[in-house]
């Protein structure tokens, strides 16, 4: 057996036979990713790394390394598992067939054939499949194979199979909008001594991506774990072994957030190979992945019970406020609120403006006041989100008719301590902007600065997405704003 890369020295706080039926109290459950070697060690041949990772409903990172060896794996999932986790495998799990491919592999390319994203081919034929080999050592373990047509029981721990490109393109906070991006193999296409490169160019953008999802519901924290921590830190090597080992690692973290929308967001993802024949034990070949409305052709799995709920349950769904918030328009009488915010937001997030401190500072009460009337104009709206216990304001929003049939989202800001889906301040804030902009349009418009990823992730998962134009930053013109569109009827 070949061991487990230890990437966090801290304990599971779970046994591992946290498969069995959950006890009346303990640990929460775990969103455990695989990211498989499908060649198992041999005497003359050790396996490949497989990539590990482990996350909590919060999106924090508890564990992150490498293992070789399906034996290996097999005892890290039963080190971290506790009662009713969750374990994304990328390999084939249930292999009935014997020559051909799969039907849940034919379904991939017709869901996200036009994101460029299609399966391998698997049966019982090929010479490595050690997804099948860990599936049944899990099942003896007495952890299910969740093919999200057969409900889990409650508190069993569970493993399906995930595919991590059906996650970048089916995910709208990650914002592949037309394909997925190439960090896998170097594109042929270009020069020899420029392809590495590039892929390290692609890979860099993808895991900056990655880093927006803690922002996401359910989230992602890649900065919560010294080792994926990493990935955002330092840029992608350029030599293959090098670059190998990181991207086992990418998509392991994908697997494990891909487990967590699971639980936390089913509704977000479709069985692929749903209408297969089911085994003797009444299983099915299924694959399960996240999708957009367009790539949707299969139902969604079965929900899991035991598990919070994320607070946005797909792109473009909002989030409740907290309780004891009012979101209303703004009047000339709220003048200080709006001034004090103001000056904190262009402190805060300088470059989310077009407006500096320096500039804003000097105003004096009437341009305040001419300021905090926008919440009553004719042509504009200006949302407050107060709290009502202490008549603290919590953010604000704003729209406005720069023509006719064209409402543009601005003046976007949430304090620090009310951020996040779970707060749901934004989201109140920009349903009244929303409310609003349907009488004066199709869609609702914005521009965003392209390196303000915290505010892109959260336009994305309301809906949001790219029109391609850009215009330069007014602050700054080497750097650039980019137009999102959210259709409104």
């Amino acid at each position: 057996m070949t061991g487990v890369t230890r990437a966090s020295a801290d304990s599971p706080a779970g046994p591992a036979a946290a498969a069995g039926p959950a006890a009346a109290a303990g640990p929460a459950p775990r969103y455990l990713g695989v990211d498989l070697a499908w060649r198992d060690s041999t005497p003359g041949r050790p396996a490949n790394e497989t990539g590990l990772a482990v996350v909590a409903a919060d999106g924090t990172v508890l564990d992150a390394g490498w293992a070789r060896g399906v034996d290996a794996v097999e005892e890290w999932v039963l080190r971290w598992a506790t009662p009713g986790s969750v374990v994304a495998i990328d390999a084939p799990v249930l292999v009935p067939n014997a020559t051909g491919m799969r039907a849940s592999e034919r379904e991939v390319s017709r869901s996200y054939g036009r994101w460029h994203v299609a399966a391998n081919a698997s049966s019982a034929s090929l010479p490595w499949l050690g997804g099948r080999d860990l599936g049944e050592r899990l099942e003896r373990a007495g952890i299910v194979l969740d093919d999200g047509v057969q409900s889990v029981p409650e508190g069993r721990t569970s493993y399906f199979e995930c595919y991590p490109y059906t996650t970048l393109v089916g995910a709208a906070e990650l914002g592949y909008d037309e394909r997925r991006p190439r960090y896998k193999r170097p594109d042929t296409t270009l020069p020899p001594e420029a392809r590495r490169e590039a892929r390290a160019a692609v890979c860099d953008d993808l895991l900056r991506r990655l880093g927006t999802l803690s922002a996401a519901a359910p989230a992602l924290q890649l900065r919560s774990h010294p080792v994926s921590r990493l990935l955002l830190d330092e840029p992608s090597p350029l030599v293959d072994r090098a670059y190998k080992h990181r991207e086992d690692l990418l998509d392991a973290l994908l697997c494990a957030w891909t487990a967590s929308l699971r639980a936390q967001a089913p509704g977000r993802l479709q069985v692929l190979g749903h209408a297969t024949e089911p085994d003797a034990r009444g299983r099915r070949a299924t694959i399960l992945t996240p999708c957009r409305d367009g790539q949707r052709r299969q139902p969604a799995p079965q929900p899991l019970r035991g598990h919070p709920v994320a607070s946005a349950a797909a792109p473009g769904t909002p989030s409740g406020p907290r309780g004891g918030v009012t979101v209303r328009p703004t009047t000339a009488d709220d003048w200080r609120e709006v001034r004090d915010l103001r000056l904190e937001m262009l402190a805060d997030t300088p470059r989310a403006f077009g407006e500096t401190l320096a500039a804003a500072q000097p105003l004096d009460e009437q341009a305040w006041r001419l300021r905090a009337a926008r919440g009553t104009s004719a042509t504009g709206v200006f949302l407050a989100a107060v709290d009502e216990a202490d008549g603290h304001w919590l953010g604000t929003m704003g729209g406005y008719l720069p023509e006719p049939g064209h409402p543009v989202l601005v003046g976007v800001y949430v304090t620090p301590t009310s951020r996040g889906a779970a707060a749901g301040v934004a989201d109140a804030l920009l349903d009244g902007v929303v409310e609003w902009a349907r009488g004066h349009g199709d869609a609702l418009f914005l521009q965003v600065h392209e390196a303000n990823d915290r505010a892109i992730a959260f336009y994305r998962r309301r809906g949001f997405a790219p029109t391609g134009a850009t215009s330069p930053y007014p602050l700054d013109p080497t750097a650039l704003e980019r137009e999102l569109r959210l259709p409104l009827q």
